[in-house]
């Protein structure tokens, strides 16, 4: 209903059709009276959030002209002008006792909804690898099956042979989907147990053999092919996992020469003012770290960076929200994480405040942050 809905214009007690002057002194004018370090008014930080919000809708000329096309609609919508009409005529009236509290939406964030898309591509892909690694073992354990009991039940030799020919099929499939999947491993740098499944296989595929010459089958030369293929796979996958993590990131590119973010990982969360230091001047030893947003579904790394020892990095440009920083020792290989930090950003009175913050690693647990070690699954 029109007569429940507040706007971002009642917020900042200003005209629908108010200039950007007007809305830049009227943000003002309510920051100095209900900022937190000059109202001690319990509700003041949570009456000052909703300033910078509606500010932050009505001050960009973009975001502004969503926001009206989405009144209009609601306009639109309404079956009963009259009621609309008093209850802006109520609302102004009220305006100047109390801060409202906004019901409209506000423009959705599409930056935000892609990283959630991409969390989401970046969890799922793993389980469809693994799904389809059970779906090869299933049909190993049916083949095998039904050869053992086409020779329990006396099968003839035509049906046998006719079997050992659909499973050799089966295998030359499962293999080439084996070398399929070999080869996108790259897009995969995470999978690092690929390597022990990928044995498993082969031996599943190495005991049918021994089976079918069991039972007098020497024509095992095609499924003996795709064992080597596999094989060859298998040191395949070995090879790329075994990329010193000395000297390469898990997604094989090497570290730089000096402190700076590693190629072949994107930079996200990069649309703030804030400053995060990283200082390693305490340290002979490099450090590989990543930058964690906290504030989505899950952890999600957005920024990937190498510092050699004894030097220092500044993440720039970060985003408001809750943080930690993970890093591990190219050295010893040992891994933590700091305790969360919170970035601040927004606009106030006399200009745009943010968050300048430095840590310092230490090899003890004494630095200017609490730091835990963590297991590799969590780096």
């Amino acid at each position: 209903m029109m007569n429940n809905l507040h706007t971002h214009y009642d917020t900042l007690m200003v005209s629908r059709y108010a200039s950007p002057e007007v809305i830049r002194a009227a943000f003002r004018s309510l920051s100095q009276k209900y900022h937190p370090d000059k109202n001690n008014h319990p509700d003041a930080d949570r009456i000052m959030q909703q300033f910078n919000e509606s500010y932050k809708i009505l001050s960009d000329p973009i975001e502004r002209s969503k926001y009206d096309k989405l009144l209009t609609e609601y306009e639109r919508r309404s079956n009963d002008k009259n009621k609309y009409d008093h209850a802006r005529t109520s609302n102004d009236s009220d305006r100047k006792n109390k801060v409202v509290v906004i019901n409209i939406p506000d423009s959705v964030s599409f930056s935000r909804l892609k990283d959630y898309v991409s969390n989401f591509s970046s969890k799922i892909k793993p389980l469809l690898i693994k799904a389809f690694k059970i779906i090869f073992y299933i049909a190993v354990l049916i083949f095998l099956i039904n050869i053992f009991f086409s020779y329990i039940d006396g099968s003839s030799e035509y049906n046998a042979a006719e079997d050992l020919s659909d499973a050799q099929r089966e295998v030359a499939d499962a293999a080439q989907e084996l070398q399929n999947a070999v080869d996108g491993s790259d897009n995969y740098p995470y999978l690092s147990n690929t390597s022990d499944e990928l044995s498993d296989a082969q031996r599943e595929i190495d005991s049918a053999i021994e089976e079918l010459n069991t039972y007098g089958y020497e024509d095992s030369s095609d499924i003996s092919t795709s064992s080597e293929s596999l094989s060859n796979d298998n040191n395949e996958v070995k090879q790329i996992l075994s990329t010193d993590y000395k000297t390469h990131a898990p997604n094989g590119e090497p570290y730089p020469s000096s402190a700076g973010y590693i190629a072949g990982y994107p930079q996200l969360n990069n649309d703030g003012a804030s400053i995060l230091t990283i200082d390693n001047s305490q340290n002979t030893e490099a450090v590989f770290g990543k930058l964690y947003y906290l504030d989505g579904l899950q952890p999600e790394a957005v920024r990937h960076f190498y510092i050699q020892g004894s030097g220092g990095l500044n993440l720039r440009n970060i985003s408001a929200g809750n943080y930690d920083v993970r890093y591990k020792d190219l050295e010893g290989g040992s891994i933590a994480k700091s305790e969360p930090m919170l970035i601040e950003e927004y606009e106030d009175y006399d200009g745009i405040r943010f968050s300048k913050i430095t840590m310092t690693l230490y090899k003890v647990s004494n630095g200017n942050m609490q730091t835990y070690s963590i297991p590799e699954s969590e780096f």
